[in-house]
């Protein structure tokens, strides 16, 4: 919103001193006089340490009483602000002081009582307007010179009729606080004329409601993508139950198998026995592959077959036992010592479940 400035009703019919004009004439005169008082302060300090200055030059070059008499006579009838650094120190260490005692002095509020026919408190209006920062509210009023009343009693609910209050004459000057707004508003004594109310609404009214529907808007659109996002989720998790649950499925298969072993299959026991080094680094691998894939990737023969070899080297123990285990006469002619070809291959697949390929001649899926 622009800070353009308006002319409200409420002020078209306030007499001078309705308007506060006492109480900025108040001010006024109290910024020249503090400032006189100031200047002449700050002038009389400085011929005072020029003169104590002086005397210690006199006692220290011997001077008689009456000559420096003279010199001091000077002195004072010298306008000692001629310089430009002095002065100017002057004129910023008046002014802060002045500045401050004013700004105290403006936050009486000694503007004469009107009658308000219809008071709306000032919060409720400017929330209506959708400003809804408490600071906000209280920058949007200063920046517009909306006239703010403080009224004698609190304002019950949201509009009141025939309210006694007084103009905050300094509402739109530097000599305006936040803090004395603030405090008023605490109380639920600042108010709006009724009429500005309308006027604000009319003119304001149609430009917050516009901003407030593309705020809904785009509140709206971020919470249907995140409706999307938190269901594309839900579906991924429940993806990856079920992989959860057919690997412990197959691995209690497996599990099972060995449970139920019969006791009359002694030789397939001590030839599972055998093949502890080769669990050794198939099962790392199988734990590898799993880890690494995604839903949908199956792996080929070759694929296993590499990655086998990939990881045996980490276990140079083992190669002469995994040789012996795995080799066979076509392997030795091939010079293949651990091709994977057989039980071998059949196990790591069985570990894998549905990420081994079964269907001959199909691509490895990513």
């Amino acid at each position: 919103m622009s800070n353009e400035k308006f002319v409200f009703p409420s002020l078209q019919g306030l007499n001078a001193m309705q308007r506060g004009q006492a109480h900025k004439t108040i001010v006024w005169v109290l910024y020249f006089l503090i400032g006189m008082v100031l200047l002449y302060g700050f002038e009389s300090l400085e011929q005072k340490l020029l003169i104590s200055s002086a005397q210690k030059w006199a006692s220290a070059v011997h001077i008689t009483q009456p000559e420096f008499q003279k010199i001091i006579d000077f002195i004072g009838g010298q306008d000692l602000t001629y310089s430009f650094g002095p002065k100017l120190t002057y004129v910023m260490c008046a002014g802060l002081i002045i500045f401050f005692i004013l700004r105290f002095v403006a936050k009486c509020n000694w503007a004469s009582p009107v009658t308000l026919n219809r008071a709306v408190e000032f919060s409720w209006a400017m929330q209506q307007l959708g400003i809804q920062n408490p600071f906000d509210r209280i920058k949007f009023a200063v920046d517009h010179e909306i006239p703010l009343f403080f009224a004698d009693n609190p304002i019950l609910g949201t509009e009141q009729e025939n309210v006694t209050a007084r103009l905050y004459a300094f509402n739109n000057t530097v000599l305006a606080t936040y803090s004395i707004l603030e405090q008023h508003i605490g109380r639920q004594t600042l108010c709006l004329h009724g009429d500005d109310y309308d006027f604000i609404q009319q003119r304001f009214g149609q430009m917050t409601n516009l901003a407030q529907s593309r705020i809904i808007s785009t509140l709206e659109t971020d919470i249907q993508e995140l409706k999307g996002t938190n269901r594309q989720l839900q579906e991924d998790l429940q993806s990856c139950k079920e992989e959860k649950e057919n690997l412990l499925r197959d691995f209690e298969g497996i599990k099972n198998q060995q449970r139920t072993a019969s006791a009359r299959e002694t030789r397939s026991s001590n030839r599972e026995a055998d093949r502890i080094p080769f669990w050794r680094v198939a099962g790392p691998l199988i734990n590898k592959l799993i880890a690494e894939a995604s839903p949908k990737t199956q792996y080929t023969r070759p694929q296993i077959q590499d990655a086998f070899e990939e990881i045996l080297e980490g276990y140079e123990d083992l190669k002469p036992d995994l040789q012996k285990l795995l080799e066979t006469p076509k392997k030795v002619e091939d010079g293949t010592p651990f091709s994977l070809e057989g039980w071998a291959m059949d196990a790591i697949r069985a570990g894998l479940g549905n990420h081994a390929q079964t269907k001959a001649g199909a691509k490895s899926k990513g």
